[in-house]
């Protein structure tokens, strides 16, 4: 075992640039986010078929726990990572979260309020969807927490004991699903454990407690991860042991209801520890998978998915605005059925091809905006350095 491992890691850092399989996995999340939200958003039947595939499948293992993991990895590679450096970084993509909801939320609600007058669509949740723990708002968070075990100088197995620990307490019987019978006060305290009002029809999403598992699990197993000299070795000893443990776990959730596979939404976003490793199992093995395609892509190709990948965030945030004003602007308002006979009748916004279609588009939209807000900041940043100099 001694002698295996030495066959794989380095006592040095030698992994000290991008990685293709980590840009490739952010780039097929990019891919499908548009396709995951906007049936969550137009379907109303979600437990069986496509819709079930990108809500559960494409939208569980594969979606949110693939960005939190990117998100302690990309603490280990940022160029200035010191607690304070991280902590900086941390409060930008929480104002980021912040505008997000204005954008994505805030205004189109108000367009279509202004449109159908239908104030049980657009204003009675609003203000709990202005305020709710999406991705940025926990990434804000966790990176904190991150940052203030890396000032203490806290050893690795400690970091994961901390996550553990954390998605234990918020899976206690009494703290999971939390209501306080106080819409504020269950929005406070749904950034740490997941809340849920009494019907469970408003809750908490990516709360700390159950999530920050992840992100640490990204930032331990990238401070190993870089000092990896034989990648193909290193995945050919985790990549098939992960898929197995991995495709087992999906299969079983599936087939019985369980944990992020069960019925509603609130089972995944309260997410379960066994949920959170054996989806890290299932990024492992699709990392192998990656590892292999960039073996054989083009140059061309892994420029495109290395220039991509370094703009998810953006991404992330200029397709929810498209998704949300796709459907409170257009698509409630006036796609059929009309918006009241939807909410009365328990229909589909519009059919899953229509979903598939506008997806399609808003994939593309989002991709070209993103580009030219990539080359857009590069400029910007050219610019300023030549006026410093």
């Amino acid at each position: 075992m001694k002698k295996l491992y030495y066959s794989i890691f380095d006592t040095k850092v030698v992994n000290k640039t991008r990685q293709f399989e980590i840009d490739m996995a952010k780039v097929v999340l990019m891919f499908f986010l548009p396709f995951v939200h906007l049936t969550g958003e137009c379907i109303n039947d979600l437990s069986k078929g496509l819709p079930y595939f990108f809500d559960s499948i494409i939208g569980g293992p594969f979606g949110a726990p693939v960005f939190m993991f990117t998100i302690g990895f990309g603490l280990v590679y940022a160029r200035k990572n010191s607690p304070r450096d991280l902590t900086t970084h941390a409060i930008r993509i929480g104002i980021a979260g912040i505008i997000l909801n204005i954008f994505r939320y805030l205004i189109p609600s108000l367009i279509g309020y202004a449109i159908t007058h239908n104030r049980e669509y657009y204003l009675d949740t609003l203000l709990n969807k202005m305020f709710e723990s999406d991705i940025l708002q926990f990434a804000f968070f966790a990176i904190i927490v991150i940052a203030l075990m890396i000032k203490f100088k806290f050893r690795h197995y400690a970091m994961l004991l901390v996550g553990i620990g954390c998605s234990i307490v918020g899976n206690l019987p009494f703290i999971k699903g939390l209501d306080t019978g106080h819409d504020v006060l269950n929005m406070v305290l749904g950034y740490f454990i997941g809340t849920a009002n009494k019907d469970e029809t408003i809750y908490s999403t990516f709360p700390l407690l159950n999530w920050l598992i992840i992100p640490i699990i990204g930032y331990v197993f990238t401070r190993y991860w870089i000092k990896v000299k034989n990648k193909d070795l290193f995945y050919l000893v985790v990549s098939p042991i992960s898929a197995i443990i991995g495709l087992i776990y999906i299969f079983y959730g599936v087939a019985n209801g369980r944990g992020m596979f069960a019925e509603g939404e609130y089972c995944y976003y309260h997410l379960r520890l066994d949920d959170a490793i054996a989806s890290m199992f299932v990024l492992f093995a699709i990392l192998g998978l990656y590892h292999v395609l960039g073996k054989v892509f083009s140059k061309g190709i892994k420029n495109f998915v290395m220039g991509a990948s370094k703009v998810l965030t953006s991404y992330y945030c200029i397709h929810y605005f498209f998704v949300c004003m796709s459907v409170y602007v257009i698509i409630f308002p006036f796609g059929p059925p009309h918006g009241k006979d939807i909410m009365e009748q328990g229909k589909d916004f519009i059919s899953m091809p229509w979903v598939l279609c506008l997806s399609a588009i808003i994939v593309i939209a989002t991709g070209i905006i993103t580009h030219f807000y990539r080359k857009f900041k590069e400029a910007d940043l050219f610019l300023s350095r030549i006026r410093f100099r």
